[in-house]
């Protein structure tokens, strides 16, 4: 007969501190849920009892919807959004320029038209598309962009941004609401960052409905071009390095 095999490793329970649910439901579902007998010596004596009764486990036709959502809440690839914007059409996709401010954004491609400030480039691979507020000319001045409404909920906003030249200023994102007619700050950075592209992921839960202004503040000289590419702005939680401490995935 076949040796006994200990299957205890197969039922190991696990802390927050190491494992989340990434804010989504328990899933009977999941093609990664365990059935009812899975290692029972005795099949008629299942290894697992579901609170719901009715509940069927085991399945391993098809990959949940849960499923879906965790590997893209996972791997940072959840779907697009009426907010989103990688401004590749040319054009500033569902945002506004505010008309209360002093110049606009541009959408551009390839380095900035001044020396020593912006960047050579788009986020993505240097050849795309990007916006910008040029320093030139606007010394001093301050540009905004406003996204469209966007519901109560918890949110990952995510951003690329390039602050470089001598008198770069100050590049912010502010939840703008309308119960309250206040705002807060959910990202700035104000100075030299380096010439380079980097990314932040701001996690934001709204209680309320708002909209998004990203602002640039322009320094005192034309050495101050700030760009922004790629944002985008997904339901849930930001990434998996927060839910899962200490587990190295791809």
């Amino acid at each position: 007969s076949d040796p006994v095999v200990n299957r205890s490793v197969n039922f190991l329970k696990y802390s927050v501190d190491y494992i989340d649910d990434l804010g989504l439901p328990y899933d009977y579902q999941s093609i990664m849920h365990y059935g009812f007998a899975f290692f029972a010596k005795d099949p008629y004596s299942p290894t697992l009892s579901p609170k719901y009764p009715y509940a069927y486990i085991g399945q391993r036709k098809y990959i949940s919807p849960i499923d879906v959502k965790k590997v893209q809440l996972l791997y940072g690839c959840g779907g697009h959004t009426k907010w989103d914007c990688n401004f590749e059409q040319q054009n500033i996709c569902s945002w506004k320029q505010n008309t209360d401010d002093d110049f606009d954004w541009k959408v551009f491609k390839g380095s900035t038209p001044t020396a020593f400030t912006g960047p050579s480039g788009d986020n993505t691979n240097g050849l795309g598309y990007y916006i910008f507020a040029e320093a030139n000319g606007h010394e001093n001045r301050v540009t905004q962009l406003t996204s469209q409404h966007i519901p109560t909920n918890l949110y990952c906003i995510r951003l690329s941004y390039h602050m470089a030249g001598y008198t770069v200023g100050m590049l912010s994102l502010r939840a703008q609401f309308f119960d309250r007619q206040q705002t807060e700050v959910l990202f700035s950075k104000r100075g030299i960052q380096g010439d380079e592209w980097h990314k932040s992921d701001i996690e934001f839960q709204a209680r309320s409905p708002f909209q998004l202004v990203l602002e640039a503040v322009i320094g005192s000289g034309r050495e101050g071009d700030i760009a922004v590419d790629d944002i985008r702005v997904e339901p849930g939680f930001c990434n998996y390095k927060r839910n899962f401490r200490g587990i190295d995935l791809p």
